[in-house]
């Protein structure tokens, strides 16, 4: 399961930092193109603009959530998400932009530290879960620079 936890974590790390040397996996291979440069390029102006059925701030509000709740799980918590409440917020001051960017920091530090920390892989459910949270960032990262995307 070693090999397997470093790939998860490099594929995490892609999602969210963006890759650190000059090959990625699914990525843009610029500086700054994970969620976290993605995010910061944007001003709250832009972010609260709706580019198809929401915007790049309700999206990053939804991945806080999302995190969130996969966190409370890896601390063996039983959270009761509700999705459809993480995609209310649609507009964002840019005091809350930078609030939304710092949360996402956040729990995405507190996630790549558990599975940083995580010895034991057996459990299918564990496992799942944990590359189901970067396949989910990685769409994310996806769908935000897509609608940041200008010919």
């Amino acid at each position: 399961m070693a090999d397997w936890k470093g790939t998860l974590l490099t594929l995490l790390v892609e999602s969210f930092e963006g890759m650190q040397g000059t090959g990625t996996w699914f990525a843009d291979s610029e500086k700054g193109a994970g969620l976290f440069g993605t995010l910061a390029s944007v001003s709250a102006e832009q972010a609260s603009l709706t580019a198809g059925r929401s915007t790049v701030a309700a999206q990053a509000v939804h991945m806080v959530y999302y995190v969130r709740v996969i966190n409370a799980y890896a601390r063996l918590e039983d959270p009761k998400p509700n999705w459809e409440s993480s995609w209310t917020e649609q507009q964002v001051s840019a005091e809350r932009w930078q609030e939304v960017q710092r949360q996402l920091r956040e729990e995405y530090e507190e996630f790549k530290k558990f599975c940083e920390a995580t010895e034991d892989w057996e459990l299918e459910a564990k496992r799942s879960g944990a590359m189901a949270a970067v396949c989910h960032a990685a769409f994310h990262l996806g769908a935000i620079r897509h609608s940041l995307w200008k010919e």
